[in-house]
């Protein structure tokens, strides 16, 4: 059975298998406490009959003493009776001594033993687990053999699967999927120190896949010097790009000069960003009327997706057929104070959205940011979320050079003419101001506008924007006789209306 794509046109992303995981559970005792050795006091064991061996004596000595030397035997027996005792307690003690030894030797190997074969489970589900993580969350040296390959899993997640923009930032320490109860830290045994150790070895696996919910942040910032941040954000899109089809995810992308493009070239050949293959792409803005005209068309997806007020709830708020909108901010592109950059920061994952802020230092970012990725060294980075159960995670990161993500582009070019993107879908609901790349009503110079000369061939010599064909490209309805004419007022097509 391959599992490479073999029909790209159409391409039909199979159904998605995803293994079943569930969080185990599992104790490791402490040593078992010492048996009560009070047996062994000898003591208490030789004082009874030393108590017969001192009265022969004592017979034997008040006999001796009055001159019946004879009368000495009758002590003996007596005497006799109290050494017998005595070699008969210390044998006895001896014994018993020995079995409490052995007795505590079987109990502990036991409790190796028993230690022996949690280990072996342990070390099994860390082999599994570290499966389970390479395989949904590969390296990017994975991932770029998926795509060379073309393989069956490009594009396999969907909206509703839990880890549907589940990134890897890095590799490092996670938690196990076995969840370790400790041993009880009072007891005195020596054993203790290999239970604690079990405990500490496993309870994380090293060099696993650090992973981050994209969809579920609102907003990420990544804070470095730029050499680091530019190729680690290549990373996180080219997984996007690699698990998410472009009907599911539209990346937009807003960077503060057009010196950038060069850093940025490589994303127009994304079917994510371009309406048309390697076309300039139309979610991409360089310069301030670009930046804010796309703003404006970003900020009108989210007001559709904005739960309706009170006065509005009785009618049902109509879905608009975007995807996931994740926007990528490079540097300082002064939209902090455009109407809807707050809501994205804030509310993103509620809408569908997210916002990438790249920065060069944790002052630029946006002070809302839900959550930060800073990389301290080239081999080291820090991700935390705020809030009050923020906890720091470290992890070593992976970049991707600008070549490899010019190939990695390029190669979803057979993909990307079957699967159009967001960009070709009708849109569900617009407005005047969208359909015309406008954000302020002021900006159309109405007066201006009429005080123009008509030409002399005529009067309607304008296109009349009526509508848009996809979510970039406005419907034109042109009256002269050299294009639709007047008899394209009865022309069907397929469009959305104001």
């Amino acid at each position: 059975m391959t599992h490479t794509i073999q029909r790209p046109d159409p391409f039909n992303r199979p159904p998605r298998f995803q293994p079943a995981i569930k969080t185990l559970e599992l104790d490791v005792p402490a040593p078992p406490a010492q048996a009560d050795e009070t047996a062994r006091n000898i003591l208490i064991s030789l004082l009874p009959m030393t108590s017969i061996l001192f009265m022969g004596v004592f017979y034997a000595f008040v006999y001796s003493s009055i001159g019946r030397s004879g009368s000495v035997l009758f002590a003996l027996p007596m005497i006799l009776m109290g050494v017998i005792s005595v070699v008969t307690s210390l044998i006895v003690y001896s014994e018993q001594k020995h079995q409490q030894k052995m007795a505590r030797i079987k109990q502990m190997r036991a409790y190796h033993q028993m230690l022996d074969r949690k280990e072996a489970r342990l070390l099994s589900s860390r082999l599994v687990q570290r499966e389970i993580l390479e395989d949904q969350y590969p390296s990017l040296r994975q991932i770029h053999r998926r795509v060379m390959d073309m393989d069956l899993r490009l594009w396999e997640r969907r909206p509703q699967d839990p880890d549907f923009l589940t990134v890897r930032i890095g590799t490092g320490k996670v938690p196990a999927f076995v969840q370790i109860k400790p041993p009880d830290p009072d007891s005195a045994e020596p054993d203790i120190r290999r239970a604690f150790g079990i405990y500490t070895e496993y309870k994380e696996l090293p060099d696993a896949p650090v992973t981050m919910a994209l969809h579920s942040v609102d907003s990420l910032a990544i804070v470095g010097d730029r050499k680091y941040t530019l190729p680690y954000v290549r990373n996180l899109l080219s997984q996007v790009a690699s698990v998410a089809s472009p009907e599911d995810v539209l990346i937009f992308l807003f960077s503060s000069s057009t010196s950038n493009y060069k850093h940025w070239e490589w994303l127009r050949w994304l079917p994510h960003t371009s309406q048309r293959t390697g076309a300039l792409s139309h979610s991409m803005a360089f310069t301030q009327a670009d930046r804010k005209n796309l703003f404006g068309l970003l900020s009108g997806f989210l007001a559709n997706r904005m739960p309706a007020g009170e006065e509005d709830q009785t009618e049902p708020r109509e879905q608009d057929s975007a995807g996931f909108l994740l926007s990528v901010f490079d540097g300082e592109t002064n939209l902090i104070s455009e109407p809807g950059f707050s809501v994205l920061v804030n509310q993103g994952s509620q809408l569908r959205a997210a916002a990438i802020f790249i920065c060069n230092t944790l002052e630029d970012v946006p002070s809302d940011c839900k959550a930060v990725i800073q990389i301290l060294e080239p081999r080291t980075l820090e991700y935390w979320q705020v809030g009050p159960q923020g906890k720091k995670r470290e992890a070593t990161p992976e970049y991707l050079s600008l070549i490899q993500a010019d190939n990695f582009a390029h190669q979803l070019l057979s993909l990307a003419t079957v699967s159009q993107g967001l960009a070709n879908r009708i849109p569900s609901k617009i407005n005047l101001l969208q359909t015309y790349g406008l954000t302020k009503l002021e900006q159309f110079h109405i007066v201006e506008n009429w005080m123009r000369v008509p030409p002399e061939d005529g009067l309607l010599p304008f296109p009349v924007l009526i509508g848009n064909e996809s979510q970039f490209t406005p419907l034109a309805l042109h009256l002269a006789e050299q294009h639709d004419g007047p008899h394209g007022l009865a022309k069907a097509s397929c469009c959305r209306p104001w």
